[in-house]
Order: C-alpha cells, then structure tokens, then sequence
C-alpha cells in the first residue's frame, strides 16, 4: 500500500514542479506566447528529470536497485529489447487504433439515438500546444519516467507481497485511474497497455524495452496528431495543466 501511494504521489510530481517551473520562470505578468510555449515545454521535460531523483531514492530504501532493471536477468541483449519494444509499440498502436475506432462509433450511435448533430472534429488535442519536437520530448521523457515510477517501483515492490500477476493488475489499474481526467476511453487504454507492458517487465525483468515502446508509441502519436491536425501550436497551457497525447502526461 505504502509503494502503491508513493506510485501515485510521484506520477503527479512532474505537473506539480513544472507549475513551479513556469510560474518561476515568466514571473506573474507572463510574456509572449511563443516564449510560453517554449518555456512551458522546457519546464515540463526539466520536471521529469528533476523528479528521476526522488524515484531512485525510493526505489533504493525500497530495496529495488535501479541497475538491474536495464539489464534483465540474461545480460543486456540489444536485439531482443529492440523486438521487444517494437512488437509492444505495434501491439500499444493498433489497440490505440481499435478503441478509438470503437469510442468513435459508440459516439456516434449515440448521438443518432439523441438526435442530435454530431459536434465538429476537435483539432486541439494537448500535443497541439507545444511544437512537434518538443512534445516528442515530452512524451519521451513521461514514458521513462512513467515506467520507472509504475514498473521499477509500483510492480516490482508490489511482487514479493502479491505475486507476479497481482502485482502487474494492481499497477496496471493504479495507472489506468490516474488518466481519468482523459476520458473513458484513455482509461480503457491506459490500462490494457499497462497490463502489456507489465508482463513485458515481468518476463524479461528488463525496463529498457518497455521504456523503449512506451517512448515509441507516445511519439508516434504526437506525430500521427500533428499529421492529421495540421494545426497552428496554441498557446502555452496554464501551469500544472496536464499534457495527454498519448500514453503519459
């Protein structure tokens, strides 16, 4: 319970220091929006990596070394974590695919029973604030922690107490309810690709692949937005506003 609360608590770090971090930084009067965006950007890619920290403190009075978990129980195999992670990018990618295709036609059957019109496509999904190579860096830096948080910590601290399987559900159900704000859908999601990539992490005890398909699917799908929604970046979000592209922040 403790690991699982401390799980919790460090998956919200990030927003909380990177609200800091933009307040600090353009002051109470703000400045202009393309120094928004790019120091809202900055802030939360440097609130990722200043939280590393205090998950590897953590993990270490946890008694979880971090060393092992980019290794895996055979060494260091490069081809393998490589497969791995592609094969679980493809697998995170076409169930992304699958239940958007499904919310999208429940949405519709909805709105046919209502009679009502369907509301316009929105082309403001959060990755559009932040210009293509910085969201990328932020769905890559929320992948690594996120595993490191979920993974290193959560699952494998919950495994000696709950066994092997338990300790992948109840991660995998802890991350899927910390993006409920996203909507059902990202909750559905969000759990079934957790329980992915815990089983990975459990078979192979190795974090680098699944850190690998994390940070491949989220980029994947800040560039599949921007294709479909060539839209200009908005402005900056509020601080402590909650970036959802993908699987992460």
């Amino acid at each position: 319970m403790i690991l699982l609360l401390a799980g919790l608590a460090l998956a919200f770090a990030p927003l909380l220091v990177s609200g800091a971090l933009v307040a600090l930084l353009l002051g109470v009067g703000g400045r202009g929006t393309g120094t928004r965006v790019h120091t809202a950007a900055g802030a939360r890619v440097a609130a990722y990596a200043a939280c590393v920290p205090a998950v590897l403190w953590v993990l270490g009075r946890a008694g979880l070394p971090a060393g092992p978990l980019f290794a895996g129980p055979a060494g260091p195999r490069l081809g393998a974590t490589l497969g791995i992670a592609a094969a679980l990018a493809l697998a995170l990618g076409v169930l992304s695919a699958a239940l958007q295709r499904a919310g999208a036609l429940v949405l519709r059957w909805a709105y046919r029973a209502s009679g009502r019109t369907p509301a316009p496509p929105s082309v403001g999904a959060a990755a559009a604030r932040y210009p293509a190579l910085l969201a990328i860096a932020i769905a890559v830096a929320a992948a690594g922690y996120e595993e490191l948080v979920w993974r290193a910590l959560v699952q494998a601290g919950l495994t000696p107490a709950l066994g092997v399987t338990a300790a992948v559900i109840v991660a995998s159900l802890a991350f899927a309810a910390v993006h409920a704000r996203q909507g059902p859908v990202a909750v559905v999601f969000s759990g079934v690709a957790a329980l992915l990539l815990g089983a990975a992490f459990a078979w192979r005890g190795d974090l680098s692949a699944v850190v690998l398909a994390h940070a491949a699917y989220n980029s994947g799908a800040v560039l599949l937005d921007r294709w479909r929604h060539p839209a200009a970046p908005r402005p900056a979000p509020a601080a402590g506003a909650p970036f959802t592209a993908a699987v992460g922040r």
